[in-house]
C-alpha cells in the first residue's frame, strides 16, 4: 500500500479511520516532530472489550504512561538489557529443546502451565 499511497495513508477499521505511517523519515516526523498530533491512540471497543483496562498495547494517556513505566521498571529489575538475561533465555531454551526431543513427536500435557499462567496473570491483573 505504501507504493500506491505513499508513506502516510488512512486505513479504516470498520467506520473508524486509522493513520498508517511507514518508513523511518515519516515515522520520525510524526512521532517526534509532531507528537502532539500523532501521539494518542484511538479508542477501539473491540480491543478494549477483549483486553480490558489493563493492556499496554492499546492504552492511552496517563494510564499508558503508568503501565509502561511499571513494565520497563519490572523488566529492568529482571535484567532486561543485560547479558545475563540472554544467557538465562538461552539456557531455558536448551531445556525446552531437550524436553521437546524427549517427547519424540508425542503430545505433551500443557494444562499445568496454562493454569499457572492464567492464575498469575489474573491475580496480577495483567
Amino acid at each position: 500500500m505504501k507504493k500506491k499511497y505513499g508513506p502516510v495513508f488512512t486505513l479504516y477499521f470498520g467506520s473508524k479511520p486509522g493513520v498508517v505511517i511507514s518508513g523511518y523519515k515519516a515515522i520520525k516526523e510524526a512521532l517526534v516532530n509532531q507528537n502532539d498530533m500523532f501521539g494518542d491512540r484511538g479508542d477501539y471497543p473491540a480491543f478494549s472489550n477483549f483486553l480490558g483496562d489493563h493492556d499496554i498495547s492499546f492504552a492511552n494517556g496517563d494510564g499508558w504512561k503508568h503501565r509502561r513505566h511499571f513494565a520497563l521498571t519490572t523488566l529492568r529489575h529482571f535484567g532486561m538489557g543485560k547479558r545475563s538475561v540472554e544467557e538465562k533465555i538461552l539456557e531455558e531454551a536448551q531445556y525446552l529443546i531437550k524436553e521437546l526431543k524427549e517427547t519424540k513427536g508425542k503430545t505433551m500435557e500443557t494444562l499445568g502451565n496454562t493454569l499457572h499462567c492464567f492464575l498469575w496473570f489474573s491475580l496480577l491483573k495483567i
